[in-house]
């Protein structure tokens, strides 16, 4: 996103759905408004999530398995290293 009125990047907390987004924006004047402007085309960031096949699922904090009936069949907490069954 950028702020046009100073022509800076602003970072904000954005919740994206099916059919739009909303977000979280700060700084904004009393009886004011603040215009931003987003491209759709700059690059996302990537995602910590890691999927390995369709029955793990990897994370900056743990690494889940799944059964064949998509139950738990472990946690590793990476940060404990530690494991969960």
């Amino acid at each position: 996103m950028r702020d046009l009125s100073t022509r800076m990047e602003v970072q904000l907390k954005v919740q994206a759905y099916k059919d739009g987004a909303i977000a979280f924006v700060e700084n904004i004047p009393s009886k004011g408004y603040r215009t931003l402007y987003f491209d759709k085309t700059a690059a996302k960031p990537e995602s910590p999530f890691i999927l390995n096949g369709d029955k793990s699922l990897e994370t900056p904090f743990y690494k889940i398995e799944l059964d064949e009936n998509a139950f738990f069949s472990s946690i590793f907490d990476k940060e404990n290293d530690e494991r969960g069954t």
